[in-house]
């Protein structure tokens, strides 16, 4: 269920207009209205609701993303399975993936995989390795922000290396864990990238991806102790991922300390260092008034404004 304030919903960063619809964070607006979409666990737009909470379109799809069924009541929206562009233009109803169209009919693309060379074994005309229900197209590389709800919460990153895997890197809370005897903080040193993943929804359904049910467990790194149960996936390119990599990978050199230098605000000078926004800044409706940028503190309040400032990210949940 989705509960909204009107005049304080959107954000002043509008990424894209397509025909009548101008695309923000959380949905698009059209003819001076704001409509919100809800997604499953894939990213795959379910429905559509307007200002009144009401429900404008329903979306059903087929495993490959072929529309089962659609009922509108205020014209359409072109975004579908994915949360991709759902182009209808001469009849070949392809999805626009950016780095390729996808038939959705045949489970196919017209065009090679651009990353073809990091999965030699699979045909590059293959969609989500033959396997729509398990895994998501991210279009080509991406990174994924993982988030731990909690009092407090955590913040990480998975960054595609060379290889097309996802590698784990987490600031962890190593000396807080130390003084409070593996109490607090999460792990006793920080997750590098050495541990490697076939995919977001691979990592959240992982036996890695657990609290740890004793300390040695934790000490040798067969759980990340914390149990993620939801991931924002966000295009990027090979040379956004080395800046993300190295900005963090610098930041861990120094101490984890919780004014300047804890997993929120590592995360997101690592994606700053990529050009990747992750500001909160919001558009009153009524006067029109923007609000100075702010800086999130809270893993909570960061996810939500990393999400709000990259609506071409896709939003995936474990399973």
């Amino acid at each position: 269920m989705i509960t909204s304030t009107p005049h304080r919903h959107t954000k002043k960063r509008l990424i894209k207009t397509v025909g009548a619809h101008t695309l923000c964070s959380c949905g698009y607006m059209q003819d001076g209205g704001l409509y919100f979409y809800i997604k499953d666990y894939q990213g795959n737009v379910r429905v559509v609701l307007n200002q009144a909470n009401q429900p404008v379109e329903v979306n059903s799809y087929y495993p490959y993303g072929g529309l089962m069924a659609a009922t509108t009541t205020e014209g359409s929206q072109p975004y579908k399975y994915s949360a991709k562009e759902f182009d209808r233009e001469n009849g070949l109803d392809w999805y626009d993936s950016k780095a390729r169209m996808y038939d959705p009919t045949i489970g196919r693309t017209p065009t090679q995989d651009p990353m073809a060379e990091k999965y030699y074994s699979m045909s590059p005309y293959l969609w989500c390795a033959a396997n729509p229900n398990r895994f998501i197209d991210e279009k080509g590389d991406s990174i994924a922000v993982l988030y731990l709800h909690g009092i407090v919460g955590h913040l990480a990153l998975l960054i595609q290396n060379d290889n097309g895997k996802w590698a784990y890197y987490s600031m962890n809370g190593n000396n807080i864990y130390t003084s409070t005897k593996g109490s607090a903080g999460g792990k006793g040193y920080h997750d590098l990238g050495t541990k490697t993943f076939d995919s977001p929804m691979a990592f959240l359904n992982s036996s890695y991806n657990q609290e740890g049910k004793n300390k040695r467990d934790i000490q040798n790194d067969k759980v990340n102790n914390y149990g993620y149960e939801e991931a924002f996936v966000i295009p990027t390119t090979q040379k956004q991922d080395k800046k993300i990599r190295e900005k963090f990978l610098s930041e861990t050199h120094q101490s984890y300390n919780l004014v300047n230098r804890q997993c929120a605000q590592v995360v997101q000078k690592a994606l700053n260092a990529a050009g990747i926004e992750t500001n909160s800044s919001e558009m009153s409706y009524y006067d029109d008034m923007f609000l100075p940028d702010s800086t999130p503190y809270l893993p909570a309040s960061t996810f939500i404004a990393i999400r709000y400032n990259n609506p071409k990210g896709i939003y995936i949940r474990k399973k």
